[in-house]
């Protein structure tokens, strides 16, 4: 489900990324915020109602809940014996950022456009980016809570991890999802990965519905070469 092989073979360079490392564990979602009218910031209004119905929610309940997601952010660490695979995740309305690194090294950020199934990649500093097409159903395709179906998967449980009461769902390829009952979105999932390595990665200090159009677009003196 993750995008491992293109993130672990991207190699490292000889000083570490300026970009933060793993936290302490503590997984915080939020919902996003919008200002009212009056510009009074003590009056915002969180951006969506998303009742917590917890051990009464049922499949329909969070695939509703998931429905109310524009965007989101969300860190993962992949621990392999030879490094730790770092990644930020921000997403919204089809547009992705990822960027990863590897044990501080090689930060990598990828760009990826549902809407015109293009990935592009860049370097930052470099001051280029390369174009190419990509197929959402691939295994190398990152991992998109937002495409997940619910009603699709199995339930085969249900736990409280770090405080969120969570459907536990099976896959079709025998991934197991813990999703949690408020927002209907990941909080742990289990999955093999191409290499045949059973990994178990937390969705660590989600937000919901507060990522802008800036955080997912490249930055526009950047030229991009499509191949």
């Amino acid at each position: 489900m993750l995008l491992i092989l293109t993130v672990a073979a991207s190699g490292c360079s000889d000083d570490a990324a300026d970009t933060p490392g793993p936290d302490d564990g503590t997984v915080i979602i939020e919902q996003g915020r919008v200002d009212n009218p009056d510009d009074d910031p003590n009056t915002d209004e969180p951006v969506e109602d998303f009742p917590d119905l917890k051990d009464k929610a049922t499949v329909e309940d969070l695939v509703t809940a998931q429905s109310k997601i524009n965007s989101y952010y969300f860190e993962q660490t992949l621990e392999y014996p030879d490094g730790h695979v770092f990644m930020q995740v921000w997403y919204k309305d089809g547009k992705m950022k990822l960027v990863s690194s590897v044990d501080g090294y090689g930060l990598n950020e990828t760009y990826y456009d549902y809407n015109t199934r293009t990935i592009t990649t860049y370097s930052p500093g470099s001051g280029s980016a390369y174009q190419s097409s990509f197929d959402i159903d691939s295994s190398d395709a990152p991992d998109n809570p937002l495409l997940d179906n619910y009603s699709d998967y199995e339930i085969v449980g249900s736990e409280t991890v770090n405080r969120q009461y969570c459907m536990i769902f099976k896959t079709d390829t025998d991934d197991l999802l813990w999703v949690g009952t408020k927002y209907g979105f990941p909080v742990q999932v289990e999955f093999t990965d191409s290499l045949g390595t059973r990994l178990t990665a937390t969705y660590k200090n989600v937000s919901i519905n507060s990522v802008e159009d800036s955080d997912v677009n490249l930055p526009a003196a950047v030229q991009i070469t499509s191949y």
